[in-house]
């Protein structure tokens, strides 16, 4: 039987304030529903809904699972026998109910994905290891050739087998010159309501309005090539991110256990069967500029790393949470990772490999000039301040997943939380987190050790 819920507005939370206000809650009948199965596992069905039909506003796929997680806990609690049709939601009851679900250790792993009605649309991202070349300032055979051939055969599956128009970006489709028939995210696209669109954007503004609508139809993901993919794939989505399935091209990562051999017979299981879901948390950076009163938001789904960069003085950051001091930074540097991140830079660091179910935030020094500084692991609610002190001898420099890069002056300020909108990851039901640790960094150690072959748990 299936009973109709409607949402209501969840206080916000505590530092929502420099936010802005919390977006009312849109109406969005049978957009998502939950249904229990016969061995308890919860299965979210998805629908998509027309933009045309009167009073309903159309949402992708990402953002109609973030709503069915606000009553994945409360299902899940009523029993299997009883589903529950979620109507609307807002960004703060989003956020508690993606908190909440993943808190319910059993309800996460037990959780699959179906679709209600097939997907459509699939966006290809690709980030491999070969080299770069440029060529007045254009990258040029980017690509190798063992990749073109590898990425081509995927888009030929997925357009011409399982019916999916192909978004990919566009230096990708200039690689794939026989593969005509995709689409880069800054195509117009052939119509809307207004009429059919043929002309390229102009401005700034023309081309991120085109991108949103384009990533805004995406109803899945592919993230070839190694971790950073996955990265790379969810740093394209502002808010709400759809599920997203790694493929790993040449080597293995801890996210990209599935193989390029193995891709065809995983998109025809994800398209038709099903696929289990696992949510990745990602900090919300705010960096607030004192010279030019701008604030800049930028979403982290590994770590964001403050360090001195060319300066041969020590960095002296106030650290603050939840308003209270922590502690001052002097050394060469900070990481505020995730836990998808505790395996990347913070791991190195010396921090701790936190499994992604856990909801904290990573507070790693790098080389701190102190004896009792140690890393800290701290719970996804807090919000985090760092800023130089009044007698910092240089600015530090700040950057988000590798990426944006720049200064962190006097004045400035840089506010981290955990973001509303995290990133579902399509995992294997054979293997787990354990399994891609095991794999990724096995080879860190000593050679006696790495002689034993580790047997499965009975």
């Amino acid at each position: 039987r299936v009973r109709r819920m409607s949402s209501a507005m969840a206080p916000a939370r505590p530092g929502d304030e420099h936010r802005g206000a919390v977006p009312q809650a849109a109406s969005m009948p049978d957009a998502a529903l939950i249904e229990g199965a016969e061995d308890g596992a919860q299965r979210v069905l998805f629908r998509r809904v027309s933009s045309k039909s009167s009073g309903v506003q159309e949402l992708d796929s990402g953002e109609a699972l973030l709503q069915v997680m606000i009553k994945l806990g409360e299902a899940g609690k009523a029993g299997p026998e009883e589903a529950v049709v979620v109507t609307g939601a807002t960004e703060a009851q989003c956020f508690m109910g993606v908190n909440h679900a993943i808190e319910n250790r059993a309800g996460v792993n037990l959780m699959l994905m179906r679709w209600d009605g097939a997907p459509k649309k699939v966006l290809i991202v690709e980030k491999s290891s070969d080299t770069v070349r440029y060529d007045e300032g254009e990258p040029v055979g980017r690509l190798c050739h063992e990749t073109v051939t590898i990425l081509e055969r995927i888009c030929r599956y997925c357009h011409f087998t399982l019916k999916l128009a192909v978004l990919v970006e566009d230096r990708v489709k200039r690689e794939l010159p026989t593969c005509r028939f995709l689409s880069t995210l800054d195509d117009p696209g052939e119509e809307d309501d207004q009429g059919p669109r043929t002309a390229m954007p102009s401005t700034e503004l023309d081309r991120r309005e085109t991108l949103r609508r384009n990533l805004g139809s995406v109803d899945f993901c592919l993230a070839v090539g190694h971790d950073g993919a996955v990265v790379q794939c969810a740093g394209l989505f502002e808010r709400a991110v759809p599920p997203v399935l790694p493929l790993a091209l040449h080597h293995q990562g801890i996210m990209s256990r599935v193989r390029h051999d193995a891709a065809e017979a995983m998109l025809a299981e994800v398209v038709s069967q099903g696929f289990h879901l696992g949510m990745r948390i990602r900090l919300r950076c705010e960096f607030y500029s004192f010279k030019t009163g701008e604030v800049q938001v930028i979403h982290a789904l590994n770590d964001l790393v403050i360090d001195r960069g060319p300066s041969p003085f020590l960095t002296s950051v106030e650290c603050y949470c939840n308003d209270r001091l922590i502690t001052l930074v002097q050394g060469d540097g900070l990481i505020i990772a995730t836990p998808t991140g505790s395996t990347a830079y913070s791991q190195a660091a010396g921090g701790a490999m936190v499994h992604p179910d856990v909801p904290c935030v990573l507070f790693t020094p790098l080389n701190p000039h102190s004896l009792s500084f140690r890393p800290l692991v701290l719970p996804n609610s807090v919000t985090l301040r760092m800023q130089l002190t009044p007698t910092a001898r240089s600015v530090a420099w700040v950057c988000f997943d590798g990426r944006h890069r720049q200064p962190l002056g006097q004045g400035d300020s840089l506010i981290v939380t955990v973001a509303h909108w995290p990133v579902p990851i399509i995992q294997t039901s054979k293997e787990d987190w354990v399994d891609g640790c095991n794999a990724f960094l096995s080879s860190m150690v000593r050679d006696f050790v790495a002689r034993f072959k580790l047997r499965p748990a009975l």
